[in-house]
C-alpha cells in the first residue's frame, strides 16, 4: 500500500532547501566581499621596470563615440590603462586611479583609460554610478604590440620621450605617493 505523504511535511521540506540554498547564497556573497576588502587592503604600487618606445598608432572612441587619435598625445605624460567593468581588481583599481588623476592632471599627466568598445554600455553605467571623471575610452581594435599584457588590469607610463617608463599588470594602488613622486619627476625631467 503506497504511503500517503503529508502536504505539510512535503511544503516544509520545501521552505527547508529554499532556505538553505538562500543561506549558502548569503554566505558566499559575504565571504566573497570579505576577500575582495582583504586584496584591496594588500594593494602596494606598482614596481618601476623598463624603457619600451611607445606606439602611438592606436585609434580610440570616447563615451559619446568620438573619435580619438592616441598620436595626440606625443610628447606628454601619459597614463595608460587596460581595464574591464566586468573585472572585479579593475573595479577596485579605478577609485585609485580617479584619484590619482585628481591629484595629478593638472599638473599636465595625460589619461587614458581604455576597455574594450563591448564594454560600452557597462562602462558608461560604471563611470555614472562612480562619478568618475577622468578620460574613458574603447578600442575597437587591439592595443598596438608594445602594450601587450596578459592580464588586466594593466597600465602603462609613457615620458614625453615616448618611452615606457613604467609598466605594470594586475591593481595597484595608482595615487600612492611614490607614483605621484614618479609621474611628477617625468613631468620635470622632461621639460
Amino acid at each position: 500500500m503506497p504511503r500517503i505523504v503529508d502536504a505539510k511535511f512535503l511544503i516544509g521540506m520545501a521552505l527547508g532547501s529554499l532556505l538553505t540554498i538562500v543561506l549558502a547564497v548569503v554566505v558566499s556573497l559575504v565571504l566573497y566581499q570579505q576577500g575582495m576588502k582583504k586584496s584591496e587592503a594588500n594593494l602596494l604600487a606598482p614596481p618601476v621596470p623598463g624603457t619600451l618606445s611607445a606606439d602611438y598608432d592606436w585609434k580610440l572612441a570616447t563615451l559619446e563615440g568620438n573619435a580619438f587619435d592616441f598620436s595626440t598625445l606625443r610628447g606628454e605624460v601619459v597614463f595608460v590603462t587596460f581595464w574591464s567593468p566586468e573585472c572585479p581588481y579593475c573595479v577596485i583599481e579605478m577609485g585609485y586611479i580617479q584619484k590619482l588623476y585628481d591629484e595629478i592632471a593638472d599638473d599636465g599627466v595625460k589619461f587614458v583609460c581604455a576597455t574594450s568598445a563591448h564594454y560600452l554600455e557597462e562602462t558608461k553605467k560604471y563611470a555614472a554610478e562612480r562619478g568618475l571623471t577622468m578620460p574613458l575610452y574603447t578600442y575597437l581594435d587591439k592595443a598596438p604590440a608594445v602594450y601587450k599584457h596578459r592580464i588586466t588590469p594593466a597600465a602603462f607610463i609613457i615620458g614625453r620621450d615616448g618611452k615606457i617608463a613604467w609598466s605594470h599588470e594586475g591593481a595597484a594602488k595608482w595615487n600612492d605617493e611614490t607614483t605621484v613622486h614618479f609621474l611628477r619627476g617625468l613631468l620635470i625631467k622632461e621639460e
